[in-house]
């Protein structure tokens, strides 16, 4: 019985694999979803503009020079929910009881839903 050495076990192995289709896996139909930290105005020129435009965009404004917690997304003025979200809960992690009621305060209409009361 002859005995079968590393090499010629990786050889016999090679060749019974089998050969991988010419098919190809379509790509799937799920939407990317844009988190905030994408859409966040991070240079200060962004910020600054931002700023200029509508003040209500930054949530703190203790330091002029430096606009906090952006609530609106690049490129537009209107404060979006993701945002508001976003400082909320970096308002959390820094204990800033301040800026996190006033984003808790933003947020209500976002939650404000008609909810059908049930039938009696």
């Amino acid at each position: 019985m002859p005995v079968q050495t590393r090499s010629s076990k990786k050889k016999n192995a090679l060749v019974t694999k089998k050969k991988e289709s010419s098919f190809t896996k379509k790509a799937s139909s799920k939407k990317k979803t844009v988190r905030w930290r994408d859409i966040a105005p991070m240079t200060t020129a962004d910020r600054k503009k931002m700023d200029q435009e509508n003040p209500r965009c930054f949530l703190d404004h203790s330091d002029p020079s430096r606009p906090k917690y952006p609530i609106c997304p690049r490129g537009s003025t209107k404060p979006t929910h993701q945002g508001i979200e976003a400082a909320r809960k970096r308002a959390i992690l820094q204990r800033n009881t301040k800026i996190r009621l006033k984003a808790s305060n933003l947020d209500k209409p976002f939650h404000s839903v008609n909810i059908p009361v049930r039938a009696r």
